[in-house]
């Protein structure tokens, strides 16, 4: 808007340090860089300004033109054919190194998507000039051609066209943003999360005026961290730069490529297609159906309107498709059969088509081909690579990966299946707060250790359940001595936490802390079912977590890491929300410091780590039964925005009466299972069974009516978990399998 222009001569004026100063900031900038853990760029239109694309409030940018009621007089350059800057590509090369780890970016000009930057790494505030949204679902499309609004310059962002997800039909919005409207709310978040995050802030082309972008690069200094800014202009936050650069970012990005010995890699427009094909058997032909899809090169899930028209040659036949869908039909009395396309793009880049060919055969199937195009080189045809399965995100039939995972969610039934009868030879007591864990000594097993009921502390230590056998077998283990000579208990205790290592020992599992009635622990003992050896680990004493019982503990790599539980002094309960990690290496424990905010205290909880997130959920804090869910992010090692489940919740009981928590046992279990190439999450508790998409946040209550608690759970198959003991009263001696089914 004009009236954001520059008002004064001061700061309209463009600055240039000269050369013995630049090289010298620049060798500051390059330290910085150097020492950063979390690296985080923000960029303004200023990077795009040598694509040929105007800025906004440069002697010649669009606001301060309108302001002073004067006409462009120089060429400028569309931003659907402009080429991505040597400041967009030396981005993308930091990233790919690993070195720059977040990207928040004002611009709406797609350039830092079409240069190659991941979209999960980057934060587009201001939207994107070629992305347009379905209002009713949230699904985007990536069009290349500008997504217009049907009423120009309209608050109604639509831009004519409608969502084609099945049973949607909403409408598609126009993603750029207007003055005064709200930022996407996920952008939004994730940008200030890495500006907190971040020891080192370079802002880049930006004039750092526009709310609430310009707070980002102001977050970090605030907190401590590096803000160097370069801009021609003077901006507000000067006075909290670190270093402050007047000069070109293309200048001031190839001198720091240099220094770090980076080049800086060619720009290649790139392009996915996906080609998937459905046949039908009649009785004397077979009819099939060819569906020729863009996909964005980033998000494989995401459609791209890439394709301007798709010519097809079967045989003799060959036929011309001007609009989206591209869909080619025919039948053949005989198969393979192959097709012959030709797709012609909108040629924004002077590109030329590209020919494919691509086999029917008698079984439904998708290929995947990549092409890349060098429109400022030499060549004048497509790199084409050789095809290759589609992603594990796509999902052939044209139906994106958001709706798919909503689709499989709603599509989901659970089965309880008795593996072993309550009461039978060999079989283990009914107990509350054992913890059953997956281990091989040759085969599969299961070892059941520890645990509690009503009445008695004496317990069967440890039972290992047979799969193949289908039976029980008690194990005496080989113990150790403390140095008072008494052997050690480990296998007696309750509310311990177990975990297998797979990478170290697929036989070895880990018990850490936990109860035995009379004491709290906070050791580890090691019990391998191959040897039927108990021991206790000797581990350095730093940082070693409070005694507890009731919390959790995941295995990442080669460490353990454990959240919560609640420790007794003096008949009160304490309750933590403290995480620690055991590196397994060294034997050395970790105090964990993340960021963000944390959950309350709790014990009880059930905790599932999906990928390198560690998702919380539940819990029991001494007056309430909890049904929230948290997630730590254990590479960024910060907690994200508290996640809001969708569809049904996971219900919580408040207002409890203070008591010991053997009084109201609420542990859940809770596990990651894998349907249809997605993982989900399974949890059974006391509200019942329900399955979490870690994704989209979805929630769906499976039943109600299978309920436990302080039982002891692992998972089984990718689709299902196995469960014994649990309730009030411990008197679950089941052993049960929960099946996820379609």
């Amino acid at each position: 808007m004009a009236h954001t222009a520059h008002a004064d001569v001061e700061t309209m004026q463009e600055r240039y340090d000269p050369p013995d100063v630049l090289s010298c900031k620049i060798d500051q900038l390059v330290a910085l860089i150097r020492r950063s853990k979390h690296f985080v760029a923000f960029t303004g239109a200023g990077i795009s300004t040598s694509a040929g694309i105007p800025d906004f409030r440069g002697p010649e940018g669009k606001w301060t033109l309108q302001a002073q009621h004067r006409q462009r007089t120089g060429r400028s350059t569309d931003s659907i054919c402009a080429v991505p800057t040597a400041t967009h590509m030396a981005i993308v090369k930091l990233m790919d190194e690993g070195i720059l780890k977040y990207l928040i970016s004002q611009n709406c000009d797609g350039l830092h998507r079409r240069s190659g930057v991941p979209a999960g790494k980057l934060s587009e505030l201001h939207g994107c000039k070629y992305i347009e949204y379905c209002e009713t679902c949230g699904f985007s499309y990536l069009r290349d051609f500008h997504c217009y609004r049907q009423i120009p310059h309209s608050r109604d962002h639509f831009t004519g066209r409608y969502c084609i997800i099945p049973g949607c039909n909403g409408r598609l919005m126009n993603s750029t943003i207007d003055f005064g409207q709200d930022l996407p709310e996920r952008p939004l978040k994730l940008a200030f999360k890495n500006s907190k995050q971040a020891d080192l802030h370079l802002a880049l082309g930006s004039s750092l005026t526009v709310s609430p972008a310009c707070n980002m690069p102001e977050t970090t200094a605030e907190k401590g961290g590096a803000l160097v800014i370069v801009n021609l202009q003077k901006t507000p936050l000067d006075d909290l730069a670190k270093v402050r650069i007047f000069a070109k970012t293309d200048d001031v990005m190839r001198a720091v490529m240099k220094r770090l010995d980076l080049e800086i890699p060619t720009w290649y427009l790139c392009r996915r297609v996906m080609l998937s094909h459905e046949v039908s058997v009649a009785a004397n032909c077979k009819p099939w159906r060819l569906v020729v899809n863009g996909i964005d090169w980033q998000v494989p899930s995401m459609p791209a309107s890439v394709f301007s028209q798709v010519e097809s040659l079967v045989g003799d036949q060959q036929r011309t498709l001007r609009q989206e869908p591209f869909v080619i039909n025919g039948e053949s009395a005989t198969l393979p059969v192959t097709v012959k396309l030709r797709a012609f793009f909108f040629g924004h880049y002077r590109e030329p088509p590209v020919d494919l060919s691509y086999v029917i055969n008698s079984t439904a199937s998708a290929a995947m081909f990549c092409l890349r195009y060098d429109p400022c080189g030499l060549g004048v045809t497509w790199q084409v690579d050789p095809a290759v399965p589609p992603p594990l995100a796509y999902w052939p039939a044209d139906v994106p990966q958001c709706f798919r995972r909503r689709n499989t969610l709603a599509r989901m039934t659970v089965e309880r299946r008795v593996l072993q009868e309550a009461g039978a030879d060999a079989h283990p007591s009914p107990r509350m707060w054992a913890t059953l864990t997956q281990a091989t000594d040759g085969g599969m097993n299961f070892a059941l250790i520890g645990g509690t009921a009503r009445g008695t502390i004496t317990l069967p230590q440890i039972e290992a359940y047979d799969i193949h056998a289908k039976v029980w077998v008690p194990r005496v283990p080989t113990a150790h001595e403390s140095e008072s000579g008494l052997p050690y208990v480990a296998q007696r205790r309750w509310g311990h936490a177990a975990v297998v290592v797979p990478q170290l020992s697929p036989s070895t599992v880990y018990l850490v802390g936990g109860w035995d009635n009379k004491y709290q622990y906070n050791d580890i003992h090691t019990y391998d079912l191959a040897t039927g050896r108990l021991e206790k680990l000797v581990v350095s004493e730093s940082n070693i977590p409070e005694p507890r019982a009731g919390h959790t503990a995941t295995t990442l790599n080669d460490s353990i890491i454990v959240f919560g539980g609640a420790t007794c002094e003096g008949g009160k309960y304490h309750y933590h929300n403290d995480v620690h990690a055991l590196r397994l290496r060294n034997l050395a424990w970790e105090r964990l410091a993340p960021t963000g905010v944390p959950p309350a205290p709790r014990a009880q909880h059930a905790a599932v780590l999906v990928g390198t997130s560690l998702i919380l959920i539940g819990g029991y804090n001494g007056t309430n039964i909890l049904g929230d869910l948290h997630v730590l992010n254990l590479e960024s090692m910060a907690w994200e925005p508290q996640p809001q489940l969708k569809g049904d919740a996971i219900p919580a009981v408040t207002g409890l009466e203070p008591q010991d928590f053997r009084v109201f046992p609420a542990r859940p279990v809770a596990v990651p299972v894998t349907v249809e190439d997605m993982t989900f999450i399974l949890y059974y508790g006391p509200q019942g069974v329900l399955c979490i998409d870690p994704v989209t946040w979805e929630c769906r209550l499976l039943s109600d009516g299978l309920r436990a608690a302080a039982h002891a759970g692992a998972l089984f198959t990718p689709t299902s978990l196995v469960t014994f003991g649990g309730s009030v009263d411990g008197t679950g001696g089941e052993l049960c399998e929960l099946v996820l089914k379609l």
